[in-house]
């Protein structure tokens, strides 16, 4: 976590830097972009104790409406969240993960700080999540083993099927040609539902979007 703290803050500190550099350039207008965009994490549940390493992504496609110093996004992404932890019983000790894969529809509010004409700018953004579960897969490994022991479910219902919450999160916005953008950023998703036993969710990602102008 304090490694990836670090690397968004050179990202922030960076895009700082471009626009000292930048800030003689002229006014943007407003800007009309959609694209596909690409997450990657980390998943877990709120309330269930140790939960380990649960790699978690997404993809999706996203659309931006940007007037310089602010703007409004939206993302709609195919994400795969839910959780992993060990626990022991009277059969010995094993590793539960439960994998939820959600359609999940993220509007958001921008704020680019510093002179809107630079072409690398620092941006914060914040908004609503809303999720709809499309699949779920169940796994049960012994951890002395390592074997799974067939022990692989289709099911769908151990999460609800409904989740909501609100993300935050920070990077870069970079104008590459006139006419595309990338932008990368780490987010902190945090659900506000009740989606497994009295849990909620909880993602941290690492996010990269391809944006193209119409």
């Amino acid at each position: 976590m304090k490694k990836s703290i670090l690397a968004l803050g050179i990202i922030l500190a960076a895009g700082f830097n471009v626009y000292a550099q930048d800030a003689s350039k002229p006014a943007r207008t407003t800007t009309v972009s959609i694209g596909p965009t690409l997450a990657f994490g980390h998943a877990s549940t709120s309330n269930l104790g140790r939960n380990v390493w649960k790699p978690a992504g997404g993809l999706g496609i996203g659309m931006m409406i940007d007037k310089g110093m602010w703007g409004v996004g939206m993302n709609l992404m195919a994400s795969h969240e839910g959780y992993k932890r060990p626990f022991t019983n009277a059969n010995g000790a094993f590793r539960e993960t439960i994998d939820p894969t959600y359609l999940r529809f993220t509007p958001a509010f921008y704020f680019f700080p510093g002179h809107f004409s630079t072409s690398v700018r620092p941006m914060i953004y914040a908004g609503p999540s809303v999720a709809r579960k499309i699949a779920e897969d169940h796994y049960m490994s012994n951890t002395i083993t390592h074997e799974q022991d067939n022990q692989h479910f289709v099911t769908n219902n151990m999460y609800k099927e409904w989740d909501f919450g609100v993300m935050g999160g920070a990077g870069i916005n970079a104008q590459v040609t006139p006419n595309t953008s990338l932008q990368v950023s780490g987010s902190y998703y945090h659900g506000f539902f009740d989606v497994i036993n009295g849990n909620e969710n909880s993602n941290v990602m690492l996010n990269v979007g391809w944006m193209i102008g119409l």
